[in-house]
């Protein structure tokens, strides 16, 4: 719950929402922020520790603050370039590379390799996983959003 109080705090304050002033509470940042913030936000607060030592390969604290520095980017350009605001973009943004956790837990050993081996060549993950794995993060990804009843639409 810190870790929550702390991130909603740091969002409030951040560059997107400094136009209406520092926010010293809880309550003030979630006034600023609103129910559909609040709600991704405390989904991505908790998405590192469902997956909590399931991918050894990828360190916790780096996958969530790409994952949500993802998220921050698909709003800000939902926000600037649609007229309508779905506030998937955020959710679609935070969840772009789940795959990673799901190949991750389901072939550590591969991975692991993986990602040595991206390192090491400096090549993209996703041409070294279909080349280990036979398949991406991104398919992997995709099969999860369908099969787990998400809404979310992805293009064929």
């Amino acid at each position: 719950m810190k870790s929550l109080t702390a991130q909603c705090l740091r969002l409030a304050n951040s560059a997107l929402f400094r136009q209406r002033g520092d926010m010293a509470t809880v309550r003030e940042a979630v006034f600023a922020l609103g129910l559909w913030r609040i709600r991704d936000l405390a989904f991505s607060c908790s998405l590192p520790l469902t997956f909590t030592n399931v991918c050894k390969g990828v360190r916790r604290e780096v996958f969530w603050r790409h994952s949500l520095g993802t998220a921050l980017m698909a709003q800000t350009l939902e926000q600037k370039l649609c007229e309508t605001h779905t506030n998937q973009a955020y959710l679609c943004g935070l969840l772009h590379d789940i795959g990673i956790v799901v190949n991750g837990a389901l072939f550590p050993e591969e991975f692991r390799d993986v990602l040595e081996e991206a390192i090491r060549e400096k090549a993209r993950i996703p041409a070294i996983e279909q080349r280990i794995l036979g398949f991406t993060h991104e398919e992997s990804g995709k099969i999860l959003a369908e099969c787990g009843g998400c809404r979310l639409k992805f293009p064929r």
